[in-house]
């Protein structure tokens, strides 16, 4: 028993030696990791369709606000965030409930801007009749001069007074108000313009009597899918302002150019009828000679 436990005890004293002398491991090298790049989400380009389903196909996506909407490549290849041209249910509710009293027409656009101011005239002029466009640009004018502009100035002289991006195709006030009046008859395309209108089952009308323009608010629809607005300027040859500036353009003479050809124009002579004589009828005059003076007779 002793040799046993004697053997034992070497043993151990052995092992313990043993693992003093092992050799210490040598410390590992830290590797350097690569830094972690941060995810880039890429904006989600939202494929338009035609005709009416292009602002369908972005409907969900305006829904949201300004920051959190994705960007929308354009026709011209651009990509721009979209646009809300509709009323959400909450805003609509609200607009409704505020004018329920008083029985109006709840005007859907921004007060200040000219497309609430239109609406406003048309409303307060008479929904449903129609107005001649001297009536309307002079109520247009009334509305828009009772709000004022960011920089405090006010509405009607800012938009008087706006300088067009260019000189020859640029339309004089009454064009631009006319023009904003056709803007508002957009129902179809990416830029719904007139979808707020819509949605209330309404749309401005325009006419053309004794060659001037006649607006209207018809707001006579049951349900929104049976808007559809009547524009006769389409009618019309040129642009939109040909009917306001009629009456200019027939007092103003324009001279003809000076390098303009000269044409010379011969007249045509008509022949002279030939009166065809019975030689029946013709008598032949003796001849008569003429007397020979001589010297004799003088």
């Amino acid at each position: 028993m002793k040799k046993t436990e004697m053997a034992k005890k070497g043993a151990s004293k052995q092992s313990a030696k043993a693992k003093v002398t092992k050799p210490k491991p040598k410390p590992k090298m830290a590797v350097k990791k690569a830094p972690v790049k941060p995810k880039v989400i890429e904006p989600k380009v939202i494929v338009k369709g035609k005709g009416k389903s292009d602002y369908e196909t972005i409907r969900q996506e305006v829904e949201k606000p300004t920051i959190k909407r994705t960007q929308v490549e354009t026709r011209r290849g651009n990509m721009r965030i979209p646009r809300r041209y509709h009323l959400t249910k909450v805003k609509m509710d609200k607009l409704i409930a505020a004018t329920q009293a008083s029985g109006d027409f709840p005007n859907p656009y921004r007060k200040g801007g000219i497309y609430h101011a239109l609406v406003q005239s048309l409303v307060d002029l008479g929904s449903n009749q129609k107005h001649t466009f001297k009536e309307v640009l002079k109520q247009t004018e009334k509305v828009l001069r009772q709000y004022e502009t960011k920089d405090k100035v006010n509405a009607w002289e800012a938009f008087a007074s706006r300088t067009p991006r260019n000189e020859l195709s640029g339309k004089d006030v009454p064009g631009r108000v006319l023009q904003n009046a056709m803007v508002l008859q957009r129902l179809t395309g990416y830029h719904l313009y007139g979808e707020k209108l819509r949605q209330l089952c309404a749309c401005i009308d325009i006419f053309v009597e004794h060659s001037f323009p006649v607006l209207r608010l018809n707001t006579k629809f049951a349900v929104s899918s049976d808007v559809a607005p009547i524009n006769e300027m389409r009618r019309t040859r040129g642009s939109i302002s040909n009917v306001v500036k009629a009456v200019k353009r027939s007092k103003v003479v324009k001279p003809l150019p000076d390098t303009a050809p000269v044409v010379t124009v011969t007249p045509v002579q008509e022949p002279v009828p030939v009166v065809e004589q019975n030689p029946a009828k013709i008598e032949i005059m003796p001849d008569i000679q003429e007397p020979v003076h001589t010297p004799a007779d003088e």
